[in-house]
């Protein structure tokens, strides 16, 4: 019987990639009945009603100490520890001695802003060194895309041995591939949705510019936004100041078991974020439902369309002309095409194992 430990600063409650991949990993490690999977996280995540998970007694805020206390008196027993985000990798290099190392698998999810950091508190607690330790002596790291990989291998120099870096897609979750699709989407209007949090660096000024002038072209549309964020105040202003404010509907944060509905009452799913995103799971989810995936063909977006049928990928980056053209001409086909998605969380799980366990 294997004893597991996932640290994961970021866990559910607390939304973020990081924190679904260890969801998944410890609801998926935990259902073997060889494994006894235990979670350690931050105090946010009190209160979540599941068993074997420890949450620091200090506050998040002293991230830098508050997992040393447990982790001394409890981090021998394991046979397999998973660093699932940037303060378990630094506390595994701070704290773990080598031979603890050698059993440990770290998780990049994206860029880390704190290896090329000036801040004084940063560099004062010599993150980027013990960063570095915990990656190069684990036992493996898994980077979330071939993007991520090369962009740590260009930008921060951390280029691993070929058998200790690992790629691994995630996939839609069983709340998806358990839905039932068979809603009728050529009776469904010509909705286009976006799935983000609400940041001004998601591209929505750049797609409310974009529907602006498709509505010059086509009138027959709506386009429907779920998600919270620092920017959804200043971007409902502008959207009821523009030409289409009656065509546009904010939901607000939606729960996490509810997002599906949306998808499938959609035709279309657009999302042209101007960030270096990691990967692309909601184009995944959205191909699922059958809603048409529209996304840059840049970073670790056009991983995600390796496993999509019939979605579509822009080339030129911020190119208003493009992207309305490619609409009016989705707007203006008479018939609907099917689309899917090839990938889902027990492909990644079945590779984690193979490649981990």
């Amino acid at each position: 019987m294997k004893n597991i430990l996932i640290f994961s600063h970021e866990f559910p409650p607390c939304l973020g990639g990081a924190g679904s991949v260890a969801e998944l990993l410890y609801q998926s490690l935990s259902k073997d009945n060889e494994n006894i999977v235990t979670i350690l996280t931050s105090k946010r995540s009190k209160g979540v009603n599941k068993n074997n998970i420890i949450t620091s007694s200090f506050p998040t805020k002293f991230w830098i100490l508050a997992y040393l206390p447990w982790l001394l008196f409890n981090l021998r027993k394991y046979d397999l520890i998973i660093c699932n985000d940037p303060v378990a990798i630094y506390n595994a290099g701070f704290f773990f001695p080598k031979r603890i190392l050698e059993k440990t698998v770290c998780f990049i999810h994206g860029e880390e802003k704190y290896l090329n950091s000036n801040n004084v508190i940063i560099n004062l607690i010599r993150f980027k060194k013990f960063f570095y330790r915990g990656l190069f002596l684990s036992g493996k790291v898994i980077f979330v895309s071939d993007y991520i990989r090369s962009f740590y291998d260009k930008n921060y120099e951390i280029n691993l041995p070929i058998d200790k870096n690992i790629v691994l897609h995630s996939g839609i979750s069983d709340d998806f591939s358990s839905l039932s699709k068979d809603k009728l989407k050529s009776s469904i209007g010509n909705t286009f949705l976006t799935v983000s949090r609400i940041e001004k660096m998601k591209g929505f000024d750049f797609m409310l510019s974009v529907f602006c002038e498709l509505d010059k072209r086509h009138t027959d549309f709506n386009w429907v936004i779920a998600g919270d964020g620092s920017y959804i105040n200043d971007l409902i202003i502008k959207v009821n100041s523009s030409s289409i404010k009656n065509k546009v509907t904010f939901l607000g944060k939606v729960p996490r078991n509810e997002i599906a509905q949306y998808y499938l009452s959609s035709k279309y799913y657009i999302s042209l974020s101007e960030l270096n995103e990691s990967y692309g799971l909601s184009f995944l989810e959205a191909a699922y439902c059958g809603c048409i995936p529209i996304g840059y063909n840049r970073c670790g977006t056009k991983e995600a369309f390796n496993y999509i049928s019939n979605g579509h990928l822009i080339e030129s980056f911020k190119n208003k002309l493009e992207v309305v053209d490619l609409l009016s001409d989705l707007l203006s086909c008479d018939k609907y095409k099917n689309t899917n998605c090839l990938r889902t969380e027990l492909d990644f799980i079945k590779e984690f194992k193979k490649n981990v366990l």
